[in-house]
């Protein structure tokens, strides 16, 4: 059952239905049933509050002694007590108001087992008249005289100052009613007291809204006054300024040290090295040549026979083989032989 839906029973008859039921333990959905509260919800309290639960098949089973107690903790529920917040929507007030005046004992109210303010039906009769004498008037008259509310007299401030339009009236306003509580604490300002809103006399409400001169911060910043030049030092020169002299770079001569003769240094041909590429491979089976020279069509001589590598194999990069097919004289009568390289993972010995 929803626990916005209206219960039909009184709390009476639920707490007689409980004590009735047969045994000394009753099932929960029955229970949640009875005191009009969803079974996940009743589920979840029972396992908060450390509840001694009896499982029997699929259904939760509790004591009647904690039902009773439950169903007492759900009683505004059940009664059909208005939550708070029907009550916010139905008399256009905030509930967070409704709270405040519930603790301050001006309104009845109870939780409920979701933790639902619920007011009494009897004390909803006072929330028309209390939200009327929540919203005061502005100006009201004792003994023929005016008084101006609080707000109004911070709200007129803030008009002196800005456009009600501009994107700061709202923090200018909230500034001049927190200056203004302030004095009142202090007793600085006669205020009279009705339906526990804060009215002030006319001349007062005039002098907050448009303050003396006297009392008004000033707007320009204070800037402390020049020192007055000295007349005796008006007369000193400014000191000249000298050109560094240029920058000597210190070498052997400078320290006694003799003159060394210019290294030379040797810079390798690209040509060159490119015809050593065109030369012949020495293959040596006990100290064989490095993979990276090993490249397709150069000539490799191995024992006394020239050949040209014809294919490179690299698919095992810590045993790389070379297909060698050789032109002239053939070593044992073999057209072609695959050689073994040295890796470039290997390890110098």
């Amino acid at each position: 059952m929803d626990a916005h839906e209206k219960h039909e029973k009184s709390f009476e008859q639920v707490l007689k239905e409980i004590s009735s039921y047969p045994g000394d333990t009753i099932p929960v959905p029955f229970l949640a049933a009875e005191i009009n509260l969803n079974p996940g919800t009743l589920n979840a309290r029972i396992k908060r509050k450390h509840i001694k639960v009896y499982i029997k098949g699929r259904t939760n089973y509790i004591p009647k002694e904690e039902a009773r107690t439950l169903a007492c903790l759900n009683e505004p529920a059940i009664r059909n007590w208005p939550c708070i917040q029907e009550l916010s929507s139905k008399y256009h007030v905030a509930y967070q108001t409704l709270s405040y005046w519930r603790e301050k004992e001006e309104l009845r109210g109870q939780h409920d087992l979701t933790r639902r303010l619920r007011i009494n039906p009897s004390d909803e009769e006072k929330i028309p008249s209390m939200v009327q004498a929540a919203h005061a008037p502005n100006v009201i008259e004792i003994n023929g005289n005016k008084f101006y509310s609080l707000t109004k007299a911070a709200r007129d401030a803030a008009l002196f100052v800005l456009d009600e339009n501009n994107p700061k009236f709202k923090e200018i306003y909230k500034k001049s009613y927190y200056k203004f509580h302030a004095r009142l604490h202090k007793g600085k300002v006669e205020y009279t007291l009705k339906n526990f809103h804060v009215y002030l006399p006319e001349k007062e409400y005039l002098r907050m809204i448009n303050p003396d001169p006297q009392y008004k911060k000033p707007t320009r910043k204070y800037k402390s006054p020049k020192p007055k030049k000295n007349a005796s030092m008006s007369n000193v020169k400014k000191p000249i300024k000298i050109p560094a002299p240029p920058a000597k770079i210190i070498c052997n001569p400078d320290y006694d040290f003799p003159e060394l003769p210019p290294v030379e240094i040797a810079h390798s041909n690209p040509v060159q090295e490119a015809d050593k590429k065109t030369d012949y491979i020495d293959y040596d089976p006990f100290s064989p040549p490095p993979f990276s020279q090993c490249e397709k069509g150069r000539r490799i001589n191995y024992m006394g026979s020239i050949g040209i590598i014809a294919e490179v194999c690299d698919s095992d990069p810590y045993r790389p083989l070379i297909k060698v097919r050789f032109l002239g004289a053939r070593p044992e009568g073999l057209e072609s032989l695959l050689l073994i390289t040295k890796s470039k993972f290997a390890l110098a010995v």
